[in-house]
């Protein structure tokens, strides 16, 4: 029985990456989202993709700011052009301020301006292309299992993971779990790892998490 959930992932981390990916995964561990915070997160990363992203694009910083993101992700879902001052309109926000948003993302060739057009980097595009939402609990299954739910916003698969000695509860309710797709494991301390069910591949359902999630590969911290 471990004692603490920090105790849990330090046994529990090596074993889901390999027991859940084929390759190496770019890990973020608490990351925060609209709709909470997910223990760890493990993704498959393209290289081609981030490489042409960072050096032939030249895109090569995260967009942080979630206002920033926005407006990219809103001019990105326009087919072609656009002109500025009719995007502008469209926007929610303080004219001015969006003025400076559009201009930080053309600054940093996130978008691309000629005359009066605008529109996003031509061939920009996410280079993570699954990722892995886990929620770890010693035995509060029903709390880790709404939780990792949410995690549906930015993710293809959601697991709970569990400590063995507390597992049984949520074994019983296995079913719930085959209903809304979302996996189950255990985990002991000497480090025995078991499967009650595999997910299938769900569909994220909010690009602006799933973009949020996307921008944590280019900063340092994140790296594995």
């Amino acid at each position: 029985m471990f004692e603490s959930e920090e105790d849990l992932r330090e046994v529990a981390l090596p074993l889901l990456t390999e027991k859940l990916t084929h390759k190496d995964a770019h890990l973020v561990e608490e990351f925060s989202y609209s709709g909470g915070r997910t223990d760890l997160v493990l993704s498959y990363v393209s290289d081609k993709y981030k490489q042409r992203r960072v050096e032939k694009l030249g895109v090569g910083i995260p967009i942080e700011e979630k206002r920033r993101l926005k407006v990219f992700l809103q001019l990105h879902k326009k087919d072609g052009d656009i002109r500025r001052e009719n995007f502008v309109q469209q926007l929610t926000g303080n004219t001015r301020d969006e003025q400076k948003t559009i201009d930080w993302l053309i600054d940093n060739n996130f978008v691309v301006q000629e005359g009066d057009q605008i529109r996003t980097k031509p061939y920009l595009r996410r280079h993570i292309t699954t990722s892995i939402a886990v929620e770890l609990k010693l035995e509060k299954w029903q709390k880790a299992f709404q939780q990792a739910l949410q995690g549906r916003a930015y993710s293809e698969y959601q697991y709970v993971v569990l400590d063995h000695s507390h597992v049984n509860r949520a074994v019983n309710e296995i079913d719930l779990f085959k209903k809304h797709e979302v996996g189950l494991i255990s985990v002991t301390e000497g480090g025995d790892y078991e499967l009650y069910y595999e997910p299938e591949k769900q569909t994220p359902f909010s690009e602006l998490n799933v973009w949020k999630l996307n921008e944590t590969t280019l900063l340092p911290s994140a790296t594995m």
